[in-house]
C-alpha cells in the first residue's frame, strides 16, 4: 500500500497543474498582465523562442503554482504584443509536441520511431496513450483556432478609426484573457507530455509479477484518466473564451469595416494637403515601407508619392495579358510626352488575389511582374488589410478586369479606371482624370492619326494626305502580305488592288448579313445602272470578326462559303489579324453586333462610320459614300413615289418614269385585298387610269405572304411584288428613317420625310386591315388612307372621279374625302417652286379648295 500510495502521490501531481478556480480569471487582470504590452523587442525572434523553450522544459516541471509560472512567461514576453506573446509560446511548445505526435503516428510500425520513443523513456505499450494524445489533439486545435481570433483582432485598424471605448475595452479584457489560458494551457500540455517519461521509471512492490503487472495497468490508467479530465477542462475552458471572443470580435470587424470604408470613401472625396493621408489609410497600416521599386529591388516609403498624380492598377496576380501589358508601358513610359512630365505621376500595382488569401502560383506571379515592369508595387500585399481590399473592391467596383484608379496630388479619386485612356493616349492623358477624357475627346477628330498614333514610329510621320495603302496595310497585312481574297477567281491579292479607291470595309460577323439583305445589297451596289459609271472608284472588302477571341468551326464554315460566293473582296485569313487591330476596330468604329459598312477614302481618311444604310437606299448613287455626301441626297430628296419605289422592281421603275397614277397597298388579310381589287376594278373600268402595286406587310412571316402572293396570281389580282422584294421595300424604308435619325433628323413635324416614313412603319393593319398610299412620281404629293376610310373613298368615286383631270388623283380624293375646312374667305398662300412638269392646279392645305394662281419671279442677284 505504501508503494501505491507513493505512486499515486507521483501521477497524482498533475492535478495541481489546475488549480486555478474560475474566481481567479477576475484576479488575472489586477496582477498586472494587462500592463507589459510593449510592442518591439531587440531580440531576435529565434533567441527568444529558444528561450521560452528552455524555461518550458528545464523549469515548469519543478512544481510551483501554476499561475506564477505562466506569469513568468508574460514577464520573458512583455515586449511583445498580444497575438505575438501567444504564437512564440506556441512556436516553443511546438518542438516537443511536434515530436509527441510524429513518435505516435508512426510507432510502432517504424523502428526509429520505437528507438526514439525508448530514448524518450517512454512507455512500451504507447496504446494506453490513444485516449491522451486524442484529447490532447483537440485541445492544442482549440488552441490554435483561439490564437488565430487573437491574431484577427490585433490585425485590426482599430487606431485608424474612432470606436466605441467599452466594446474595445471589452474585446481586449477578452484578449487579455485568452492569450493568458492559452499560455498557461501550452504549458500544461508540455507538463503532460514530460511527464509520460515517469512511467517509464515506475517501480511498484507486490508478491508476485502478474498481480504487480495488474496494479501497475491500474496506477497508469487512473493516472491518463486524470491527465484527459484535466486537458478536457481546458477545451471547455478555452471553447468557451473562443466563442465569446469570436463574437466580439466578429462585432469590432463589423464596425471598423463599415467606419473604415466610409472614412476611405470620404477621404477620397475630400481636398487635401496631400496624398499621404489616403495612401497611408490604403496600405501603411501594417508596413512603413510598403512600396517595392522594381528597377532597384527597393523598399520604399509614400513619400515616394507625395505630390504626385497616383495611379493605382487594380488587378488580380497574373495582372494582364503581355500584348495589354507591352502597349501599356509603350504608352505611359516611352511615350514622348512622358519627357515633360517627369517625376508628375507613378504607377502604383496593387494586386489582389482571387480568395481571401494568396496561392503559391499567385505569389509566383506577383514575383515574376512586380521585379520586370517599370512601376512601383505593393511590397507585401498579402499584408493589406482585409478590411482595405474589400473597400477597394466596393468602391472600385473591382471584379476581374484590371482598374488604373487615378488620385491627384490631393488623394481625391479622379477617375475610377483611366485604362482606355492610358492605351489610347499614354502621358497625353496626364493627369488621367475624368474631365480631361472628355476634354481630349471634344479635340479628337475622326482620322488616321486618332486610330494609328503610338502605334509604330512610322505612323507618326503619316500626313493627312497619305496614301490608303499604309493605313490597309496597319490593319490588314501584318502577318500576311497577300491578305486579299478574289471570290470570283479565288485570287490571293495584295492592298495594291485597292489604291487610290474608296474603300468599304464591311465589318460583319462571320455569318455576315441575312439573305435578303444581302441581296438587296448586291442589287444596289454591284447590279445598279450608275455602277457602269462608277467602274473601279470603289470596291467592298468584308473583314469578318468573330464573336469571340478564337473562330469557331462553325464561323470558319460560314466564312469560306460567304467569301467565295458574294461579288466582293474578303479578307483571306481573317483569324490572323492582329489582336490589337481587332480591339481598335470594336472600339474606335463601335462595333458589337450589327454589321457596319466603314468608309476609306482614297487618302485613306475615315468619311463614314457605317454607310450600310446608304448602300441600301441608294446604292452607287451614294457614291462616295461620305457624311457629308448622305446629308447631300436627303437634301435633294422630296417625298415622293419614285424615293419609296426606285431600284426595287424595273415595271414599277418604269411607271414611276412615265408619270402614271400609282397606288401602292398593303394588307395581311386576303379577304380585305379581294374586296379592294373589285372596287378598284370598277373604278379603272369607268375610266381611271391607275397602276397597282402590292407590298404586304412589314414583318409578316414569309409563308403567310407567300400563301397571300399565290392566291392574287391564282385569282389574277393586281400586279405584285415578288416575296424578296417585298422585303425589299421595307428594308429600304427602314434604312431612310435609320439614316435620317443617324444625321439628327428626329422632328417629324419639320421634316416631311421622316414624318412620312414613320406613319408607313408604324402602321397598324391588324385593326385597319390594310392600307394605301396614292401618288405620281412627277408631284410631291401623295395621300395615305388606312381601314374603312378607303372604302369610303372608293364609294365615293362618282363625286370625285371627274375631277382627276382637273385637280389630279390626290387632289381630287382630298376635295372630296376632306371638305373645305372654312366657309368664310380664306387668304392663305402658298409659294411652291417651279419644276418641269408641275400641275396647273394645287389645293390649299388650310381650306382644301382650288388655289389661285399666280407666277413670282425672284432676283438672285447678289450686287
Amino acid at each position: 500500500m505504501d508503494s501505491l500510495k507513493s505512486t499515486s502521490n507521483v501521477y497524482l501531481a498533475p492535478k495541481t497543474l489546475l488549480q486555478v478556480s474560475d474566481a481567479q480569471d477576475g484576479a488575472i487582470a489586477k496582477s498586472g498582465i494587462c500592463n507589459i504590452e510593449v510592442v518591439g523587442s531587440e531580440e531576435t525572434l529565434g533567441h527568444t523562442i529558444y528561450k521560452v523553450s528552455h524555461w518550458i522544459l528545464f523549469n515548469y516541471s519543478m512544481g510551483g503554482n501554476p499561475h506564477a509560472k505562466t506569469m513568468v512567461l508574460f514577464d520573458m514576453l512583455g515586449h511583445y504584443k498580444w497575438d505575438a506573446k501567444a504564437v512564440l509560446v506556441l512556436s516553443a511548445f511546438a518542438t516537443s509536441y511536434g515530436e509527441f505526435w510524429l513518435i505516435m503516428q508512426l510507432y510502432p510500425c517504424n523502428p526509429l520511431a520505437t528507438s526514439i520513443a525508448l530514448l524518450k523513456q517512454l512507455p512500451k505499450d504507447l496504446c494506453l496513450l490513444k485516449h491522451l494524445f486524442k484529447v490532447l489533439n483537440v485541445l492544442m486545435k482549440t488552441i490554435v483556432d483561439l490564437t488565430k481570433c487573437i491574431i484577427e483582432f490585433e490585425e485590426l485598424p482599430v487606431n485608424h478609426v474612432i470606436l466605441d471605448c467599452e466594446a474595445i475595452g471589452t474585446t481586449n479584457s477578452q484578449i487579455y484573457m485568452a492569450t493568458y489560458w492559452i499560455i498557461r494551457s501550452a504549458l500544461i500540455c508540455s507538463s503532460q507530455i514530460k511527464d509520460l517519461r515517469a512511467m517509464k521509471n515506475v517501480q511498484v512492490h507486490v508478491p508476485s509479477l502478474q498481480s504487480g503487472h495488474h496494479i501497475l495497468n491500474s496506477v497508469v490508467y487512473f493516472y491518463l484518466t486524470i491527465a484527459s479530465w484535466e486537458l478536457s477542462s481546458l477545451v471547455g475552458r478555452l471553447s468557451t473564451i473562443s466563442s465569446h471572443l469570436r463574437r466580439q470580435v466578429d462585432a469590432c470587424y463589423k464596425l471598423i469595416e463599415t467606419k473604415m470604408h466610409n472614412k476611405l470613401l470620404d477621404l477620397s472625396k475630400e481636398s487635401h494637403i496631400d496624398n499621404q493621408e489616403v495612401l497611408e489609410m490604403l496600405f501603411a497600416l501594417k508596413d512603413s515601407l510598403p512600396l517595392k521599386d522594381s528597377s532597384s529591388q527597393a523598399k520604399l516609403a509614400l513619400s515616394e508619392l507625395k505630390s504626385k498624380v497616383v495611379i493605382l492598377l487594380v488587378s488580380r496576380p497574373e495582372l494582364l495579358p503581355i500584348e495589354v501589358l507591352l502597349l501599356l508601358v509603350q504608352q505611359m513610359f516611352d511615350h514622348p510626352h512622358r519627357v515633360n512630365l517627369q517625376g508628375s505621376y507613378e504607377i502604383v500595382w496593387v494586386p489582389i488575389p482571387s480568395s481571401d488569401t494568396w496561392t503559391d502560383v499567385e505569389e509566383q506571379n506577383f514575383d515574376f511582374l512586380s521585379n520586370s515592369l517599370p512601376w512601383f508595387s505593393i511590397r507585401r500585399p498579402w499584408l493589406l488589410s482585409s478590411i482595405v481590399v474589400k473597400s477597394i473592391k466596393q468602391a472600385c467596383d473591382f471584379k476581374e478586369k484590371p482598374l488604373m484608379v487615378v488620385l491627384d496630388t490631393q488623394g481625391m479619386v479622379t477617375n475610377l479606371n483611366a485604362i482606355d485612356m492610358a492605351l489610347i493616349w499614354g502621358a497625353m492623358a496626364f493627369p488621367f482624370s475624368t474631365s480631361r477624357e472628355n476634354e481630349l475627346w471634344e479635340e479628337e477628330t475622326w482620322n488616321l492619326q486618332l486610330l494609328l498614333d503610338g502605334i509604330d514610329p512610322l505612323v507618326a510621320k503619316w500626313e493627312s494626305h497619305i496614301d490608303n495603302q499604309e493605313v490597309l496595310e496597319m490593319l490588314f497585312a501584318l502577318k500576311d502580305s497577300l491578305p486579299l481574297k478574289d471570290s470570283s477567281s479565288q485570287a490571293k491579292l495584295a492592298l495594291s488592288e485597292l489604291k487610290s479607291k474608296v474603300v468599304i470595309l464591311l465589318v460583319s460577323r462571320p455569318e455576315l448579313l441575312p439573305i435578303e439583305v444581302l441581296l438587296l445589297l448586291v442589287q444596289q451596289m454591284f447590279d445598279h445602272p450608275h455602277r457602269v459609271n462608277l467602274q473601279g472608284s470603289y470596291e467592298i472588302v468584308w473583314v469578318p470578326i468573330p464573336s469571340s477571341d478564337t473562330w469557331t468551326d462553325v464561323e470558319e464554315q460560314n466564312f469560306d462559303f460567304l467569301s467565295n460566293s458574294l461579288p466582293w473582296f474578303s479578307i483571306r485569313r481573317p483569324w490572323l489579324l492582329s489582336s490589337i487591330v481587332v480591339k481598335s476596330i470594336k472600339q474606335a468604329w463601335d462595333f458589337k453586333e450589327k454589321p457596319l459598312m466603314v468608309v476609306l477614302d482614297t487618302q485613306g481618311m475615315v468619311t463614314n462610320l457605317n454607310a450600310i444604310d446608304m448602300a441600301l437606299i441608294w446604292g452607287a448613287m451614294a457614291f462616295p459614300f461620305s457624311t457629308s455626301r448622305e446629308n447631300e441626297l436627303w437634301e435633294e430628296e422630296t417625298w415622293n413615289l419614285q424615293l419609296l419605289l426606285d431600284g426595287i422592281d424595273p415595271l414599277v421603275a418604269k411607271w414611276v418614269e412615265e408619270d402614271q397614277n400609282i397606288c401602292i397597298y398593303g394588307s395581311n388579310n386576303i379577304d380585305w385585298i379581294r374586296e379592294f381589287n373589285a372596287k378598284m376594278r370598277n373604278m379603272t373600268s369607268a375610266g381611271l387610269q391607275l397602276k397597282m402595286v402590292y407590298v404586304g406587310k412589314k414583318n409578316s412571316s414569309d409563308d403567310h405572304m407567300k400563301n397571300i402572293l399565290a392566291t392574287m396570281y391564282e385569282e389574277k389580282l393586281t400586279s405584285s411584288l415578288t416575296c424578296t422584294k417585298i422585303y425589299f421595300f421595307w428594308l429600304r424604308l427602314e434604312s431612310m428613317r435609320r439614316s435620317k435619325l443617324r444625321l439628327g433628323h428626329t422632328d417629324d413635324h419639320k421634316d416631311e420625310i421622316l414624318k412620312q416614313l414613320s406613319e408607313l412603319l408604324d402602321t397598324n393593319d391588324e385593326s385597319e386591315k390594310g392600307w394605301v398610299l396614292l401618288g405620281k412620281e412627277s408631284s410631291t404629293e401623295t395621300l395615305k388612307l388606312q381601314g374603312r376610310k378607303i372604302m369610303e373613298c372608293m364609294d365615293l368615286f362618282p363625286v370625285w372621279g371627274e375631277n382627276v383631270a382637273m385637280l389630279g388623283l390626290v387632289g381630287a380624293i382630298t376635295t372630296a374625302i376632306e371638305p373645305p375646312l372654312l366657309v368664310e374667305p380664306c387668304s392663305h398662300s402658298n409659294i411652291i417652286q417651279f419644276v418641269e412638269g408641275l400641275k396647273d392646279t394645287t389645293i390649299c392645305d388650310k381650306c382644301k379648295r382650288l388655289l389661285e394662281k399666280f407666277v413670282v419671279y425672284k432676283c438672285d442677284g447678289t450686287e
